[in-house]
């Protein structure tokens, strides 16, 4: 069980006070030396101080000693990459490379603009060139004789038709051609067929009164 704190507050505040006044003093720091300044201060009531006491009070009152950081451990650093050289330009230096490298860019890229323009026009003066060859080296047409030739032309295919055009000969009807190619007959076949059954769409009059559409298979009182 420690001695020192004791418990008693007052006692504990005196031994510190006495060792710090004898480490300063330079006085040997003993158990029978800091008992003497002990009595002589509080009065013989203070009783002795034992080594035990004192040693602790010492190592109470005594900082720990500062452990020496360790330096801190480099991640991701290749052990067998030489060493780097420091930086040999200052801030205001790297400053103005970086501005220097962006005037450049800008640069390069107005550049590249003037090239896209002329490759532009060369691809231009190409398609002209090569429409000139198939012409067989005539000049290219201007946009309002392109017009008059069209409407020339739309004018000469129109009289030619009006003029040309034959009267058609009479033939079978459409129900005609379309009969012809299901099960034969002509108009004539065609209408008798759909009204042999009667109608199917609307009431029919038949016999003085109205009936509803007869079914397929039912045949009209005229053929009965």
């Amino acid at each position: 069980m420690s001695e020192f704190p004791s418990g008693n507050l007052a006692r504990d505040t005196g031994l510190t006070k006495v060792v710090q006044a004898a480490t300063v003093a330079g006085e040997p720091i003993t158990s029978a030396n800091i008992s003497l300044h002990c009595r002589q201060e509080y009065g013989d009531t203070f009783s002795d101080v034992s080594d035990t006491e004192l040693a602790e009070c010492v190592a109470f009152i005594t900082p720990p000693a500062a452990e020496p950081e360790a330096e801190p451990a480099q991640v991701g650093i290749d052990p067998n990459e030489p060493e780097r050289e420091p930086p040999t330009m200052t801030r205001n230096e790297a400053a103005l490379m970086v501005q220097d490298a962006q005037l450049n860019l800008l640069a390069a890229r107005r550049e590249h603009a003037d090239k896209m323009t002329a490759q532009k026009a060369a691809r231009g003066a190409l398609s002209v060139a090569v429409m000139a060859w198939q012409r067989g080296g005539e000049a290219q047409p201007s946009r309002e004789q392109l017009q008059r030739e069209y409407i020339a032309s739309e004018q000469a295919r129109k009289l030619a038709g009006v003029s040309g055009r034959v009267r058609p000969t009479p033939g079978p009807s459409i129900i005609d051609q379309h009969a012809a190619y299901s099960t034969g007959g002509d108009a004539n076949t065609f209408a008798r067929k759909q009204m042999r059954h009667g109608s199917h769409h609307r009431a029919v009059f038949i016999d003085g009164k109205w009936q509803r559409p007869r079914q397929r298979g039912s045949i009209v009182p005229s053929e009965g």
